[in-house]
């Protein structure tokens, strides 16, 4: 049995059986993995709400015959400035998506998780108006893009979301797309 400590963004939650969730993190130390969170549904548990998704976090895992189990997690940012912010959640939720979609599993992406928090860092204080948050959107989705080797050009918009849903083969939710 191994104990493993990183820090790690919340992609996804998913219930699983009455009182767990089975979590998707993306991790500094091992990229992209699935956790099996015991308990965290209980009344008594403290847990559940740093399991927001977009949450950072600092996690301490036990891993046994390759599945991690949630041993202790610990707030490091809500992203309260994002989350309150009618215009810029929805941003939010859509890189959380492509990360969630695009990232393989248990592939330690250093370069992508720095991008990722430079990205949300730009989105807390980004100017509120939907032109300049699909900007900075728009740029980071490229860097992302041809970091992990799906293009080697610059895309626009359009070109983006078309890559996007070719390469998960499914259509990407209106968060942003109106």
């Amino acid at each position: 049995m191994e104990i493993i400590k990183t820090e790690a963004l919340v992609l996804k939650n998913q219930s699983y059986l009455d009182r767990d969730y089975l979590t998707n993190f993306f991790t500094k130390k091992l990229g992209k993995i699935k956790v099996f969170c015991k308990g965290v549904k209980k009344i008594t548990s403290r847990r559940l709400a740093y399991l927001d998704t977009g949450n950072f976090v600092e996690i301490i895992l036990r891993r046994k015959n390759d599945l991690f189990y949630l041993e202790k997690i610990e707030l490091k940012s809500g992203l309260i400035a994002i989350k309150n912010n009618k215009r810029k959640i929805p941003f939010l939720f859509t890189f959380l998506f492509f990360l969630d979609r695009l990232l393989p599993e248990m592939q330690p992406e250093r370069r992508i998780y720095l991008l990722a928090k430079k990205y949300i860092s730009h989105l807390v204080f980004a100017q509120d108006n939907f032109n300049s948050l699909r900007r900075i959107s728009i740029c980071f989705y490229n860097d992302l893009l041809q970091h992990l080797g799906f293009t080697d050009r610059e895309l626009d918009f359009r070109e983006i979301k078309k890559t996007i849903e070719e390469i998960i083969d499914e259509k990407i939710p209106l968060f942003i797309y109106n």
